[in-house]
């Protein structure tokens, strides 16, 4: 539904602290227009950070080339990982990461850190078809469907 798509994005270019792209193999045309949107919003308002994780052996591939040095020229985060574990444990310590930074006394993120949780996480897990598909929007924020 194209309407949960734009309320979607409107959450990526105005609420979330950080964004997780993984890629495998080929880029979508959802997760374009997703990483897209959070590029051209960090661009001009240094939010939200973005985490682009994508298969090593997939470095090769033009979509991914382009997706890279994109993130370079932005000082964002680029990393390759070679299987799901490895995937899973760069995941973790960028989350550690990010929050430890979220929650230092002297950082003036503006969003809770439920929704920086919920927005690296929806998009992080699947693709940014899971908050799609397990995630309910209220006023442009998604939430986990019970």
């Amino acid at each position: 539904d194209s309407r949960k798509q734009e309320a979607y994005n409107e959450f990526i270019k105005k609420e979330a602290d950080i964004v997780y792209f993984i890629l495998d193999s080929e880029i979508g045309g959802v997760t374009e227009e997703e990483f897209n949107t959070a590029y051209s919003s960090f661009s001009s308002r240094r939010r939200p950070k973005i985490c682009v994780f994508s298969k090593k052996s997939d470095k090769d591939n033009d979509e991914i080339k382009k997706v890279r040095e994109k993130i370079t020229l932005i000082g964002q985060y680029y990393n390759e990982y070679t299987d799901s574990n490895d995937l899973k444990s760069r995941i973790e310590k960028s989350l550690h990461f990010f929050i430890n930074r979220a929650l230092h006394p002297k950082n003036s993120i503006r969003s809770t850190l439920q929704k920086f949780i919920l927005a690296a996480i929806a998009v992080a897990a699947g693709h940014g078809t899971y908050c799609r598909q397990r995630c309910h929007f209220e006023n442009g924020v998604p939430h986990p469907k019970e």
